[in-house]
């Protein structure tokens, strides 16, 4: 495969979309550490009919390579040429077959990439200097959104601005006069000369800064939270990446992974899948963030113990499966979430996202330990003994992820148990470690416009 190389040009007949295709015109010859984002572009042009795509093939070489599989494999030909059988096993499919697999393996290095900067978004070090001041430049038609956070989370001040003269030093004497210790700024910007701008003018005035992922912006501002509905979008998206920054565990899991773009649409990935893989990213992110016990310490100091009379039919682990419903009882209340026993000598884990249909700002406000509850099942863990609940409807979870709980399932320990999945469970399991070995209310809000 190594020796192919394909030329991409444009169409005979003139095409609508010709020419926004012309960037991908050339050559697609290292296919060993070729571009998946291009191949997939690629595929998406070669469907809608605005690129041609011809290979040339190393055939003497394959002609070669064929004999000798031929010969060592002891067929009867009969009267057939060897050349024959080559041409009708092997060459008449080289085209249709090498770009399968190449599809294959970009969809699945996207997906691992994707997987990655998920655990990178969850793992990375909390921001512990405050007041923590969020800017958010987004488009060269919005104004720039100010806001400062306390340690507790509470908005405290807010500002818009509008960049017009020199409005990154009236940004710097606003982050200077409410004392900011740390300001979080957007990773990427559509007005990137307003970014660049601002960053110079951090620099030049020796404030403390740090770039947060604007990834998902819309689906974190459309989110149930009274606090971001209060105020304009670019004062909004300026919280949401303060609270990136303090608290990234809960902050990004306020959106579905799905909806952070991660992977180019052209990729056709199965939101589902690439929802499964990225919420198994998450579990094992909060995981390792707050470790889960088998058996946590309540209130009275004594270890919670399997109870068998709440779910008679279950008896161990290996007998949940995702969409299971169960009875249980909250043993433990974190800032994470909510332990949960469901009869089994694992507790469960309630994510803070998944304790109700609604926005949840304090676990506490929703569960108390002792609580009688209803879950559901989402994931099982067999190796390392972790179960992921949710106390949201099915209802909601297909509103919000585009795809329904999978129930069933003749395999015990969770559906779709096969190869594949656990080739993606050591995938994920590869990239969380990379990830995190390279990381060691009320609302006070004044819309002062620095204009």
């Amino acid at each position: 495969m190594g020796g192919s190389v394909g030329k991409v040009t444009a169409p005979k007949k003139k095409h609508p979309r010709a020419d926004s295709s012309k960037n991908l015109h050339g050559t697609v010859d290292n296919l060993v550490e070729f571009d998946s984002n291009r191949w997939m572009s690629i595929v998406r042009a070669l469907n809608e009919g605005s690129i041609v795509l011809n290979w040339t093939h190393p055939t003497d070489e394959i002609q070669s390579a064929g004999e000798a599989a031929l010969k060592e494999s002891e067929l009867d030909l009969g009267r057939r040429k060897p050349a024959t059988v080559i041409r009708e096993l092997i060459t008449d499919y080289l085209d249709e077959g090498l770009q399968s697999e190449l599809t294959r393996l970009s969809r699945e290095a996207l997906v691992s990439i994707a997987a990655g900067e998920y655990a990178q978004m969850l793992c990375t070090a909390a921001v512990t200097q405050y007041p923590v001041g969020g800017v958010y430049i987004g488009t060269d038609k919005q104004r720039l959104g100010l806001a400062t956070l306390d340690k507790r989370g509470s908005v405290t001040t807010t500002a818009p601005v509008r960049p017009s003269g020199d409005w990154p030093a009236r940004v710097c004497r606003w982050i200077q006069d409410n004392r900011v210790r740390m300001v979080i700024i957007p990773t990427t910007a559509s007005a990137s000369s307003w970014l660049s701008e601002l960053e110079a003018g951090l620099k030049e005035a020796d404030i403390e800064y740090s770039s947060v992922s604007p990834a998902g912006m819309f689906a974190a501002r459309a989110a149930d939270d009274p606090v971001l509905r209060r105020v304009s979008p670019e004062i909004a998206s300026a919280i949401v990446l303060a609270r990136r920054a303090m608290q990234p565990i809960e902050a990004w899991s306020r959106v579905e992974p799905v909806k952070l773009g991660l992977v180019p649409m052209s990729a056709g990935i199965d939101d589902g899948r690439l929802s499964e893989l990225l919420l198994m990213v998450r579990e094992r992110c909060i995981a390792e963030s707050q470790p889960l016990l088998n058996t946590p310490v309540g209130d009275s100091g004594i270890r919670h113990r399997g109870n068998a009379s709440l779910n008679p039919t279950v008896r161990g682990i290996r007998d949940l499966r995702p969409g299971l419903n169960l009875n249980g009882v909250v043993s433990n209340v974190t800032k994470f979430g909510a332990f949960v026993n469901v009869g089994v000598r694992q507790e469960g884990l309630v994510h803070i996202s998944e304790l109700s249909n609604d926005f949840v700002e304090d676990p506490n406000e929703v569960v108390q330990v002792g609580n009688s509850v209803q879950v559901s099942v989402i994931s099982v863990d067999l190796e390392r003994g972790r179960i992921a609940l949710t106390m949201r409807t099915e209802s909601a979870r297909m509103t919000s992820e585009g795809t329904p709980m999978r129930h069933g399932g003749s395999q015990r320990g969770g559906a779709n148990d096969g190869p594949g999945r656990n080739q993606a469970l050591q995938n994920l399991e590869s990239l969380f470690r990379k990830s995190s070995s390279s990381d060691e209310s009320d609302e006070t809000s004044s819309d002062s416009s620095t204009d």
